[in-house]
Parts: structure tokens; sequence; C-alpha cells
């Protein structure tokens, strides 16, 4: 664990936080499914659930989710994560009131370059340029699509976090997370499609 200009903790039953978010500042699930779009056809739909507090802190800037992939061969091949267009939607606060935030979704395998060491593989959705803003305290549903086949445990819990500001903190979530399943066997009539949805 180190203290930088974003302050994070480690995946554990404890987190190190700035000290007003003593325990953990957000909690969720994690849940998969064959794709539904035709655009992702062949792939695995993730999608996580979120409640965050961080009251008396900047407002959440982006999420992360980490994955436990540092040593999976392929994790940084190309699409290996897709993400739709919006990745995901919050509750918000605009000039007009309460609004719907949408995020853009991106990949860092080498980690989150806003935490300055971190070399986690992390799933990211941040917050585009716009007038509604996520609330200090809301919810959100998120993202994302993968080759890589869930982890067969129902109850892995996963890591995730919240920048706000110069600060970071981090929770959990439960569910199945991506496993490193580099090599699969695929029907040939869906290879071609999933090389369509490779294709720059």
């Amino acid at each position: 664990m180190r203290l930088t200009t974003a302050l994070y903790g480690v995946l554990a039953a404890s987190f190190l936080v700035s000290p007003a978010h003593a325990g953990s500042c957000l909690s969720g699930t994690i849940t998969n499914e064959p794709a539904q779009d035709p655009e992702f056809e062949g792939l695995t739909k993730y999608t996580v659930e979120l409640t965050w507090d961080v009251t008396g802190f900047s407002t959440p800037s982006h999420f992360d989710l980490f994955l436990a992939l540092e040593t999976c061969d392929c994790i940084c091949d190309g699409n290996v994560i897709l993400f739709p267009a919006p990745a995901g939607t919050s509750t918000g606060s605009g000039p007009s009131g309460p609004c719907t935030v949408t995020y853009e979704g991106m990949f860092e395998c080498d980690g989150d370059p806003s935490l300055p060491g971190d070399m986690r593989p992390t799933v990211k959705w941040e917050v585009p340029e716009q007038e509604c803003e996520p609330d200090e305290t809301g919810s959100a549903t998120f993202c994302f699509y993968s080759f890589l086949d869930p982890t067969g445990d129902e109850h892995t819990v996963s890591a995730a976090g919240i920048k706000h500001g110069t600060d970071f903190c981090e929770g959990t979530l439960t569910g199945p997370r991506p496993d490193c399943t580099c090599f699969v066997s695929v029907d040939p009539a869906t290879w071609g499609k999933i090389k369509n949805v490779y294709r720059p």
C-alpha cells in the first residue's frame, strides 16, 4: 500500500481510505450473461451495479473495476474488453436538478494511470464533459463485453474503486469476474461475427 495524491487501499475486508471514509465507500454486484446485442454476439456481457457515498468530498470523476489478471497472457491484447455507447448510467445532478449521467468505457491493461504504481488491469467508466455530474451519494449501472469467460465461483469478490478529486477509495463487488480464458473453442459461424467486432 502507498499514499500518493490518490489515497487508495487493497482488496480486503478493510480499506485504506481518507479519514472521512472509514470503511468502504461503495459496494455492489457483478453479473454476467451471453450477449444479446448482435454487435457483441458470441461474447459475455458483464453488468456492474454500484452504490456509493463520498459525501463531503468531490463528486466522482470515474469508477474502476480491478481485474485480478496481472499474469494473464492475453490481457493486453486488443479488444479483450469492449464497451457499448454509452457504457453506463448513474444518478446525477445538473443546473436544472436531478439528471442521468452517461459514461464512456475504457480498459487500462496496465492499471489506472491516475493511480501511480497500481498495475492491476482496470475496467474504467469515466464521466465525459457534460453538465450532469454524479451525486456524492448515488447508484450506477455499468457494463462491458468480453470473450473472457466468468469465474465459476458465484461468490468471487472483486475490487472496485471511485476517484473523486484527489482522493480514491475502494469497495467490493460480489459476483464472478472475467477469468483468464485466453484460448477458447468458438463455433466457426460465431467466430466470423466476433472477428467483425474486433475489426478496427
